[in-house]
């Protein structure tokens, strides 16, 4: 019993030194990182390895980006994280679906400055720029930002040309956007008959629409839409992985089809980006298709509670309070 005790004592006193240790670590890394940073003379190199969605890390892309624009550094990068890599393919899930305009972007690529210290990092915090990083940041400049320095691969933008030259109603079609998974915390979560209606809503105020495409992570709200929604011609991407028992599936490191997993997100949102104008609930998804094409009408069901109001949401929110071009069909 004494040696049961002590040995119980001895791995609870293990555990709590290790979880103060990396306390002590997350607190001072915000100031030892733009220390560390500061001695790659101007490059700015970061690996980001996190564990959140496709569309939050290319949140955090764009703070990094705006980052280095701001304060004269080169920026270097690699997006590491288990949910979207495919190692047998490059260590960098981002350059398997983007294309550089300067190649040297690519902390992996033969080119460039070579930084001293590499920064691997599976939080924003760490970077120290989560407070002030999205502050006045407009879908515009957004956009700006991410067309200065990537463009999506020739076959990603061959794939949505071709789609939307096939299933699209030129001047006509509705991007609608069901997010039904692991937002319970950062916004209201709208059930699929809320969703439905708000649907049938919207068309019945906006007659000139002819087409809806539908984007959902949810198979369930799919195959219902399809069989509820008439006089209307509705296109649905059907090689989509989609959730049929409520967990995300972005967040499943399944191997070889992280990379599937990134391709598919991408070319959601740049269809729905193509759409004439957006239906959607929150999501940093859909709120993409706004960074990619800052005029598309759009409207927000469930804007996000007030402690997750993260771009682009928040701007296309406050857009929508405040009646501008994010909100030409809220009503």
């Amino acid at each position: 019993m004494c040696v049961i005790g002590w040995r119980q004592r001895y791995w609870q006193t293990r555990e709590r030194a290790t979880a103060a240790m990396l306390r002590v670590r997350s607190r001072l890394r915000p100031l030892t990182i733009p220390l560390m940073q500061r001695r790659n003379g101007g490059v700015y190199a970061i690996d980001l390895c996190a564990r959140v969605g496709f569309f939050a890390q290319m949140n955090w892309l764009l703070y990094i980006l705006r980052h280095c624009e701001q304060r004269g550094l080169v920026p270097r990068v690699r997006f590491s994280s288990p949910w979207y890599v495919d190692p047998a393919r490059d260590p960098n899930w981002l350059a398997c679906h983007f294309a550089a305009r300067d190649s040297a972007l690519w902390l992996d690529a033969p080119v460039g400055p070579v930084p001293v210290h590499v920064s691997q990092v599976g939080e924003l915090d760490e970077l120290g720029l989560s407070r002030r990083a999205s502050l006045g940041l407009s879908l515009e400049e957004a956009h700006g930002l991410l067309d200065r320095h990537l463009s999506p691969l020739p076959e990603v933008e061959a794939l949505v040309d071709d789609y939307v030259s096939r299933s699209f109603h030129p001047g006509g079609t509705l991007g609608v956007h069901y997010r039904a998974t692991d937002k319970g915390s950062e916004a209201r979560v709208l059930s699929t008959a809320e969703m439905l209606l708000a649907v049938r809503e919207h068309l019945d105020r906006h007659p000139h629409y002819r087409c809806l495409y539908l984007a959902s992570d949810d198979a369930r709200f799919v195959e219902r839409a399809l069989r509820e929604l008439d006089g209307i011609t509705i296109v649905v991407r059907e090689d989509e992985l989609r959730s049929r028992d409520g967990r995300a599936v972005h967040t499943r490191a399944d191997g070889e089809e992280n990379l599937r997993k990134g391709r598919e997100a991408l070319v959601n949102c740049l269809l729905l980006a193509r759409c004439d104008g957006l239906l959607r609930t929150a999501s940093f998804l859909s709120g993409w298709a706004s960074v990619f094409n800052p005029a598309l009408p759009v409207r927000l069901l469930n804007p996000p509670y007030a402690h997750a109001s993260w771009f682009p949401d928040r701007v296309i929110a406050e857009r929508q309070c405040e009646g501008g071009v994010a909100s030409t069909e809220r009503r």
